[in-house]
């Protein structure tokens, strides 16, 4: 992926994580127990801890912010400084998720559409982290099977930005 795709699809990113920790403050914050006159410490205690998580929320989404203004800036000193006219579409494509059209409206405005959908059931098992293929590891266990090596395989998934990991065996020629 260019500079260009990387700085955009970063953008994409951003926004996506900082609407998921939004809600999530948002979420935090109506849950909070409020103090009516509770006199118990398990009560209390209570009270303490959905506060600590309503904070804890709430500075995730401001970092979050803070995050994606930094994206967004980056986009638009970009485009600005090849000369690129405001509300030109670019399309970026992030192998094996998505295409999306971004686009500068004004001198602090960046918008994206999504056009494209590139993950399907095949892609689950091409795992990328951080936009490179873990390399090829030999498999030391005892069900070690000959020709076959070990691939793992990590993916951050843009739905819940958490990381999982899968194994499997490949078939691999001799290097005889």
């Amino acid at each position: 992926m260019g500079k260009v795709s990387a700085v955009c699809a970063d953008y994409y990113r951003q926004t996506l994580r900082l609407e998921k920790l939004s809600d999530k403050m948002f979420v935090m914050r109506e849950k909070e127990i409020p103090y009516t006159g509770q006199s118990k410490a398990f009560e209390l205690d209570a009270i303490v801890e959905s506060h600590i998580q309503s904070i804890e929320a709430y500075n995730k989404a401001l970092n979050a912010e803070v995050e994606w203004h930094a994206a967004k800036w980056e986009v638009i000193e970009m485009l600005h400084d090849f000369g690129v006219p405001h509300n030109t579409r670019i399309t970026v494509t992030i192998p094996h998720e998505l295409e999306f059209e971004i686009w500068v409206h004004d001198e602090k405005t960046v918008h994206f559409e999504k056009t494209a959908d590139l993950s399907s059931e095949e892609d689950e098992d091409i795992i990328i982290l951080s936009g490179k293929r873990s390399s090829i590891l030999d498999d030391d266990n005892e069900d070690e099977e000959p020709g076959k090596k070990l691939f793992i395989y990590t993916r951050r998934t843009a739905e819940n930005d958490e990381y999982f990991t899968k194994k499997s065996k490949v078939d691999v020629e001799d290097e005889d």
